[in-house]
């Protein structure tokens, strides 16, 4: 038997957030964006570009406390995998 102990578990004081409308978003216009980073706050484009690292200030002066960041995808196509 072990006498390790674990640590305290305790309750988050940030809000859950689901980004369901972020993704959702994404799901409609990621193709417009194809190869770009997206920053995303709702629904809302905030902004987009090859340089994400930027996006931290304009999250800043938005007051995005945990911004939603993505690369948009460049491949549609179906998915394959498998022996040809």
């Amino acid at each position: 038997m072990s006498s390790k102990t674990f640590p305290e578990v305790r309750r988050s004081t940030r809000p859950y957030n689901d980004r369901r409308r972020e993704l959702a978003w994404l799901a409609a216009h990621e193709e417009e964006y194809a190869g770009q980073w997206v920053l995303l706050e709702g629904e809302r484009l905030v902004a987009h570009g090859d340089d994400p690292l930027s996006f931290r200030e304009i999250a800043r002066a938005e007051r995005i406390e945990v911004p939603f960041i993505v690369h948009c995808r460049t491949w549609f196509g179906p998915a394959m995998g498998g022996w040809l």
